[in-house]
């Protein structure tokens, strides 16, 4: 068990993953949260692959992710690749924007089309990927981000 905290960077086999944020920094000095809802408590992760970003915002929400934008520069936040929070659910424009990642990834089939997030992402994103039919298998090769769809169990 290991307790993440904001700025640590924990690094397995070659990849980095730093903690951009926790719950603990939507916390006051006198201990009371600015959160007002659960989704914000996820912990935001930027995993480092040969040079290459990737942002996995969890379940992230408004409150958070306005802690986040006023935490960290916008070249800070800048990835190459963005898990959209919480499903494709959350529109949280602005930290978009600042992330401004080429590939997306949406945790949800492809009726997340049908979302304004959507729409707001693919201002910027070039590739969007879905969890619908296929699992997609990333890889980094000499500074190259690659994808793979792998069938679903039950469709082979």
């Amino acid at each position: 068990y290991h307790k993440l905290h904001t700025g640590e960077v924990v690094s397995i086999g070659g990849i980095d993953m730093e903690v951009v944020y926790t719950h603990e920094d939507a916390v006051s000095a006198k201990g009371k949260t600015e959160l007002g809802e659960f989704n914000s408590s996820s912990t935001v992760l930027k995993i480092m692959i040969d040079n290459k970003s990737f942002m996995m915002l969890g379940d992230l929400y408004t409150a958070g992710a306005n802690v986040v934008l006023s935490m960290h520069s916008k070249q800070y936040l800048k990835s190459d690749v963005l898990q959209v929070a919480h499903h494709g659910y959350n529109d949280i424009g602005m930290l978009y924007l600042r992330i401004d990642a080429p590939i997306a990834l949406f945790p949800n089939a492809m009726t997340a089309k049908d979302h304004s997030t959507y729409k707001t992402v693919m201002a910027f994103a070039k590739e969007a990927y879905f969890a619908h039919k296929w699992t997609y298998k990333f890889t980094v090769e000499n500074g190259v981000i690659k994808s793979e769809p792998i069938p679903r169990y039950d469709q082979q």
